[in-house]
């Protein structure tokens, strides 16, 4: 934003679009650091083991909603790649429950 100001001070030619437009334009940063405030704050009170599993999650949905919602091609390589990374993390959570320790009594 500072840039955009001293560019304007000379003589080129910044600030076209009205004031609504550029106060959204800085109300971006704000949209963008208040929820990765809030999963930092939740990531530290989760065990690495589960922040790990959620981590999948965004890129899964993102592929679903690409394959099923807007038609983006599905084929084998991608499936294949997907059902495997999914597998894997199964196997993974199996062994840690079953691997976790006994509760104290």
């Amino acid at each position: 934003m500072a840039y955009l100001v001293y560019l304007s001070l000379g003589t080129t030619v910044v600030f076209t679009h009205p004031p609504l437009i550029w106060a959204l334009v800085a109300g971006t940063g704000a949209v963008t650091a208040v929820p990765l405030i809030l999963f930092a704050a939740g990531a530290r009170r989760l065990p690495m083991k589960t922040l790990g599993v959620l981590q999948y999650l965004a890129p899964s949905i993102q592929f679903l909603l690409a394959v099923l919602v807007y038609g983006e091609a599905l084929d084998v390589l991608r499936l294949t790649s997907f059902v495997l990374i999914w597998v894997s993390l199964a196997i993974y959570s199996f062994g840690s429950y079953r691997n976790r320790p006994a509760p104290v009594v």
